[in-house]
């Protein structure tokens, strides 16, 4: 039990040359009353008074009886759910007690170390909220703490091959790194693809070698879903694809935990919905959405009820869609802000097309503070798109021009070409139904150019559609048309 208290005492005595005997006793009276706790935790005779156990255990809770808690603890995994509701207790306990204040961070050490064996043990226990919990508090403690902190970053930013086996060696830290990227992956998803998918291929590589798949499988599965839902964001569906497959692999591996299959078919409804397979999202997603209900997995519940939605809306069946928002903002209220705030933005869009225009502005209204506050780096500008085709239905083309131009430049500052690029389109469109067709024209020669080399093929054909109606509404010239031809066979070229 080296804790921090403990090793100051034992310099101090080694200073004077003398055998710390004294401190021998504390440790040893420390672990007795470590092992009392538990014994008495296990048996539910500690009742909790507020945030503190109403318990005698001689002294306040320093770092010794602390870290001979963990110790006690750590021997075997947490594997019923009396000793989860002990160890939750413990947490708790620990969480609420003085601890001297010093410069290793004990008590959030121990704090992480214990939330992360609730997680694993929840997870063994197939209970989805707790484990998330447990994880999302572990992750919170750890990335705060150095040399964790620094440990985290360079994993993320290089391939150094001591500083990969610290981060492999310890799934605590791992798990924090996907955590760290479930953020990231919705604020900076090229960054998160690249550094995701090499950590997935760093932890196989630790699975091949004959390492335990309980955690690093799980962590493997979490990796995959973060580089999948990256692809997403990006509109690369062909590899968004191969990484459900991955996912899917990666969950294939891990003991007892097949009861998660339904995290990877919601990530899967979402990439059909990406690939513009709306018919088998409209098949598929009600029975998944059941399965992540009784998970418990609210967020992917959001997720797939958007998707859903969105391909209501894109076969004309509005009022469809609008019930499934509006039942989703209504149920999940407190739920995750970015998935609440894209809900609203999707209803706005969708009592749009009905011609509810009050609804609509109502909705983005709530809409905006929720992206805004969210941390989503395309959430303001998938708004500002709703709000420009709002705009245009309202006959104000030259605000529904600004808001979409605006939309366009906001996403290519994030690195999203391709919805950059759809925002382009829906200018093109705005403008050709102005009757403006030689400054449409302009915006999609900018729209061909960002899709270009891109996986997002709808968009590509809407604005050579768009494209065709322009050159027939204008007489282009010559330098128009060149490159006009210049762009498309670019992207001619990139698909053969």
């Amino acid at each position: 039990m080296l804790s921090s208290s403990n090793v100051r005492k034992w310099l101090h005595s080694a200073s004077r040359r003398t055998a710390p005997v004294d401190h021998v006793r504390e440790l040893a009276r420390a672990q007795a009353q470590a092992e009392d706790l538990w014994l008495a935790l296990l048996s539910g005779r500690r009742p909790i008074v507020g945030s503190l156990f109403s318990c005698d255990v001689g002294v306040d809770v320093v770092p010794e009886i602390g870290s001979a808690l963990l110790e006690l603890i750590s021997d075997q995994p947490l594997a019923t759910r009396q000793e989860l509701l002990a160890a939750t207790e413990l947490w708790h306990w620990l969480a609420a007690s003085p601890w001297p204040e010093n410069e290793f961070d004990e008590q959030a050490n121990v704090l992480a170390a214990i939330a992360f064996m609730l997680g694993s043990g929840y997870r063994r226990q197939r209970e989805y909220r707790a484990m998330r919990e447990w994880e999302e508090r572990c992750a919170a403690l750890i990335g705060d703490l150095e040399p964790n902190r620094s440990y985290l970053a360079l994993f993320a930013a290089s391939s150094s091959s001591t500083v990969s086996e610290r981060v492999l060696d310890d799934p605590a830290l791992l798990l924090t790194f996907c955590r760290q990227h479930d953020l990231l992956r919705n604020q900076k998803p090229s960054v998160s693809l690249r550094t995701a998918t090499r950590a997935f291929h760093a932890v196989t590589q630790k699975i091949a070698s004959g390492a335990s798949t309980e955690d690093l499988g799980y962590l493997a599965f979490e990796l995959a879903m973060t580089v999948a839902i990256s692809a997403v964001h990006l509109r690369q569906g062909e590899v968004a694809v191969a990484w459900v497959q991955a996912a899917d692999w990666a969950l294939g591996l891990t003991p007892n935990c097949s009861w998660l299959q339904p995290i990877v078919d919601g990530l899967r409804i979402v990439v059909l919905f990406a690939l513009g397979e709306g018919q088998a999202v409209l098949s598929e997603a009600p029975s998944v959405i059941r399965e992540l209900e009784i998970l418990g997995a609210d967020r992917n519940v959001m997720s797939v009820l958007i998707a859903q939605a969105q391909c209501l809306k894109n076969v004309k069946r509005h009022k469809e869609a609008i019930e499934i928002l509006e039942r989703l903002t209504s149920t999940y209220a407190d739920g995750e802000q970015s998935r609440l705030g894209i809900a609203y933005a999707h209803l706005a869009d969708a009592k749009t097309e009905t011609g509810d225009v009050a609804g609509a502005i109502r909705d983005c209204q709530i809409a905006y503070p929720l992206l805004r506050d969210s941390g989503l780096s395309f959430g303001i500008p998938s708004l500002q798109a709703i709000v420009g085709q709002l705009f245009r239905v309202m006959g104000r083309t030259g605000d529904a021009l600004s808001a979409l131009r605006e939309a366009a430049t906001n996403y290519s500052e994030q690195d999203f070409r391709a919805w950059a690029g759809y925002a382009r389109i829906l200018a093109a469109e705005t403008l050709l139904l102005a009757e403006r067709a030689p400054e449409a024209l302009e915006e999609l020669l900018v729209a061909l150019e960002l899709l270009e080399g891109s996986g997002a093929e709808q968009e590509l054909w809407a604005a050579v559609r768009l494209l065709r109606s322009a050159l027939a509404a204008t007489k282009p010239a010559t330098s128009h048309l060149r490159r006009c031809r210049e762009r498309l066979e670019l992207i001619r070229n990139s698909h053969l």
